[in-house]
């Protein structure tokens, strides 16, 4: 195997809709090539990795898109209907991936101490493990959302313990709706409507870091929070989300720079008034 040609071969996956493979993914299985390889190395099978010389930048290609308090409170409360009103709330509240969010069934909902495990995650309706060990942290729910999912576990036909939160009417509760195309179709033009850009489920994980961040809370609280498997990831969140933040921290110190310049700057001397004998006035 040569290395030019699995950075080749990288350059042309593409995915299900057609569009180019981020190249977050593509570092992600340029890594899992690597690791099967040094593993052939260690039982000996071969004495050589040829992944290690496989370049694959994993630099993100976009900045994610976060939603302000305003924004979120108009599409949650004034523009979507009860099913995709109750999904965004908790997927914001809680910082759910999609997948995880899916997969959530009442039995999983401790309404009375107010928590959530996620315990599955369904990607194409295929049911698997959620992404990490820490990923199944319980997570604390507030009363609002307590409220909103009880109100809707009375409108929703399938509110048995071991039916899925959002079980799809057409699949008759068996699986949960598509995420992808609830995101697709009833929210996104409904979000459009209003002026307000999202992107994908992911984008309300974003837009709660970036809250979490705003009010100041501590990041290792923000870890367990998000359930990250490691500190740095949780860090290197912050980082993006306090973009704005850096951004309005330089113009303050630009503005303050430029009132400080005003201040000592030297006033223009004040002409004096020569009477007619050429004397100035005031003398």
């Amino acid at each position: 195997m040569k290395a030019v040609a699995v950075e080749s071969w990288l350059s042309t996956l593409r995915k299900d809709d057609g569009t180019a493979l981020a190249d977050g993914s593509k570092k992600k299985i340029r890594d899992l090539m690597h690791l099967l390889y040094e593993h052939a190395i260690r039982y000996e099978w071969t004495d050589r990795n040829p992944i290690t010389s496989v370049r694959q930048s994993g630099v993100r290609q976009a900045t994610p898109i976060r939603l302000s308090v305003d924004q979120l409170s108009q599409l949650i409360y004034g523009e979507l209907k009860q099913r995709e009103r109750v999904m965004v709330l908790l997927d914001f509240g809680t910082g759910l991936r999609r997948g995880e969010l899916s997969g959530v069934r009442w039995e999983d909902i401790c309404f009375e101490d107010k928590f959530l495990i996620p315990k599955r995650s369904i990607v194409k309706q295929r049911i698997g493990k959620v992404k990490t060990e820490a990923s199944k942290k319980s997570i604390p729910l507030d009363d609002v959302l307590i409220q909103q999912l009880l109100a809707w576990r009375q409108e929703t036909p399938y509110a048995h313990d071991s039916d899925y939160v959002f079980a799809s009417t057409k699949m008759r509760g068996k699986q949960p709706y598509w995420m992808s195309r609830i995101m697709q179709h009833p929210i996104k033009p409904v979000a459009a409507k209003t002026g307000i850009d999202i992107k994908g489920w992911h984008t309300l994980r974003h837009s709660c870091t970036t809250l979490l961040r705003q009010n100041n809370n501590n990041p290792k609280v923000v870890q367990g929070l998000l359930r990250h498997a490691s500190y740095s990831i949780t860090m290197n969140v912050y980082d993006e989300a306090m973009s704005e933040e850096k951004r309005n921290a330089h113009r303050g110190v630009i503005q303050q720079l430029n009132r400080s310049l005003t201040r000592s700057a030297p006033k223009p001397a004040i002409p004096q008034i020569v009477d007619k004998v050429g004397v100035p006035d005031g003398i």
